[in-house]
């Protein structure tokens, strides 16, 4: 289990930096900086993921003692309480970004550069995210769900995150150039 463990921190972690320097590559004419990157994604994987986990798992429990442990409480919980919750915690910090930009740092002045802080976020959310799926998956269905969750979550998926907050990020910078 050890092994499966360090295999899936390292093929995650080499999927998102890749995708990270798709992310940092698009915003080549006034790049951010890279220890901001960095403080963005380690919030992404360790704040906004061990957040999501608690409020989560709060909410999930509240819809399972309505439902009981059905199918329809898991997919109730799943779509109706999982998105807010990580978005949320994904989204507060951008707008600890803003406020920082806005009294001192002055790093955040646009549309892609909120974008590009919200899409590190998510990364950093990814690959917390998938490797603890990965392993709850390897637990119970060996190497093929290894495989399976792998290739599913960080594969095809795993821009997913980055997306999500990036396009809340593209809404927290369009407001930090507002001057309303």
């Amino acid at each position: 289990m050890i092994i499966a463990l360090f295999l899936a921190i390292f093929l995650v972690s080499v999927c998102v930096f890749v995708y990270g320097l798709a992310i940092k590559g698009v915003d080549r004419y006034e790049p951010e900086p890279w220890w901001l990157l960095v403080v963005c994604f380690f919030w992404g994987a360790l704040g906004a993921t061990f957040g999501s986990l608690i409020f989560n798992t709060i909410g999930g429990s509240v819809v399972y003692s309505a439902m009981g442990q059905s199918q329809a409480a898991s997919g109730l919980t799943a779509s109706f309480i999982a998105p807010p919750v990580e978005e949320s915690f994904k989204g507060c910090f951008l707008l600890v970004v803003w406020a920082a930009s806005a009294f001192w740092l002055k790093e955040l002045d646009g549309a892609l550069d909120g974008a590009s802080y919200g899409g590190v976020i998510g990364l950093g959310f990814t690959l917390t995210e998938d490797v603890l799926y990965i392993m709850r998956g390897t637990s119970s269905g060996g190497l093929a769900a290894f495989t399976i969750i792998f290739f599913l979550r960080t594969i095809l998926g795993g821009l997913g995150h980055a997306t999500f907050t990036a396009m809340t990020g593209v809404g927290v910078g369009i407001a930090a150039e507002s001057r309303n």
